[in-house]
């Protein structure tokens, strides 16, 4: 089969067009015929550690496309179903997924928006709602809100009946779709600037839930925005890894502090937030009031053109990797 593979270059790893073999599902995996494949930040980092893959590291994460096998013990899956599922190896004509991270797909949904479905909302849902313990009425808080799970958490706040809905961005978007998302009050440029509007925003009390991606160098101001007994929940950190928490905010504050990752969970727990997602946002997305955007789409011997696209963060919605006509 045809797939973009990491290889070294002058520069460090790289992508190419290569011809690889067809991967064999396991006892609970599904062999998908791949439509469209999305980009993930995570894509950028190009390392076979990262993918967790032996033999040629096939790239990407994330695909949307058509079950052709299944393996003996995957339940709740047949031949035939288009489905979305967080897939390494996902820049390919093929792919693998686990049966629990795989999602059923509405019938008039294009692949190239299901290609955001299981990355973006999966993680989205399960930070606001799980995490985050979203109650209708909360006001909730989006750092990186032009992002994909800024997007997808804005979106599914609105949806579910966010009292307020606050983002935070580096600088000031002019973008119709960013604004058409809903947003109260949009903070953009220091970490105080989050303060003020949040403060602006709420009357002073502060927001239930903050969903964020920032990760370094917000924190105290988070904490600073949050209502007394609110939860941040740590998705991303495209800022860096580390900073600093003042423990007597914490507590004085009563604030929960909650890490999610998809990389420590076992197959019950993949399961139980795919549940979760589908038992919240199957209507919403069947209908359409849901709808994921969709920046560009690229074909698949274009993948390093499609990294470096979203690597210059101008883009808004899913880059998408065109595999297949669907």
């Amino acid at each position: 089969m045809n797939a973009i593979v990491v290889v070294t270059g002058p520069e460090g790893p790289t992508l190419e067009l290569a011809t690889v073999p067809v991967p064999t599902p396991g006892p609970t995996q599904v062999l998908i015929r791949v439509s469209a494949s999305g980009l993930n930040r995570a894509d950028l980092r190009r390392t076979q550690a990262h993918f967790k893959v032996s033999g040629p590291v096939v790239a990407g994460l994330e695909v949307a496309g058509e079950i052709i096998e299944c393996g003996a013990e995957v339940a709740g899956l047949q031949v035939g179903d288009n489905v979305a599922a967080m897939a390494p190896g996902g820049y390919a004509e093929f792919a693998v997924a686990e049966d629990v991270s795989a999602i059923k797909v509405p019938a008039d949904m294009p692949p190239e928006q299901a290609a955001a479905l299981a990355t973006w909302y999966m993680t989205a849902h399960d930070a606001m709602v799980t995490a985050g313990k979203f109650r209708r009425g909360d006001a909730v808080l989006v750092t990186a809100a032009a992002s994909g799970i800024g997007i997808a958490t804005a979106q599914i706040a609105r949806a579910m009946g966010a009292g307020v809905l606050i983002g935070s961005v580096r600088s000031p978007k002019d973008n119709a779709a960013f604004a058409g998302l809903g947003w109260d009050a949009v903070s953009a440029g220091a970490p105080e600037d989050i303060r003020t509007c949040v403060a602006t925003a709420t009357n002073e009390r502060g927001v239930d839930v903050v969903i964020d991606t920032v990760g370094s160098g917000i924190l105290d101001a988070l904490m600073d925005a949050t209502a007394l007994g609110g939860r941040i929940v740590s998705v991303g950190r495209m800022g860096g890894f580390h900073d600093q928490i003042d423990l007597d905010k914490l507590a004085l504050r009563r604030i929960s502090l909650v890490g999610v990752t998809f990389r420590t969970r076992d197959r019950a727990q993949k399961a139980a937030v795919r549940d979760a997602m589908m038992r919240d946002l199957w209507r919403l997305l069947e209908s359409g009031a849901i709808v994921p955007p969709v920046d560009r789409i690229f074909a698949l011997k274009e993948a390093l053109a499609a990294q470096e696209h979203m690597k210059a963060n101008k883009h808004f919605g899913k880059v998408v990797l065109q595999v297949r006509d669907a």
